[in-house]
């Protein structure tokens, strides 16, 4: 069975709106904005598409995924818990 590209492939790079704290730069061209979203999300989504290549190729192998890949980074929702074990 070959893997589906996952719902959150697509749900990441398709927001197209500015993060709330982003400040105008003068500085830099409209075009060049464009261009660096579009290498971000480009990037992003092969950022995502190998990692769920990795994924699949342990789900095939039958290994645990918890064993694959551990997350290290905060929370998405800054658990404080998650951040406590790290540091004990």
């Amino acid at each position: 069975m070959a893997p589906q590209p996952s719902p959150l492939s697509a749900s990441f790079s398709d927001s197209e709106g500015d993060h709330p704290q982003r400040q105008d730069r003068e500085d830099l061209s409209p075009e060049l904005i464009k261009s660096l979203k579009r290498a971000c999300r480009n990037l992003e989504r092969r950022m995502i598409e190998e990692e769920e290549k990795i994924m699949w190729a342990a789900v095939a192998a039958g290994k645990s995924i918890k064993a694959t890949k551990r997350w290290r980074g905060r929370s998405p929702a800054g658990s404080e818990s998650s951040e406590k074990r790290r540091k004990t």
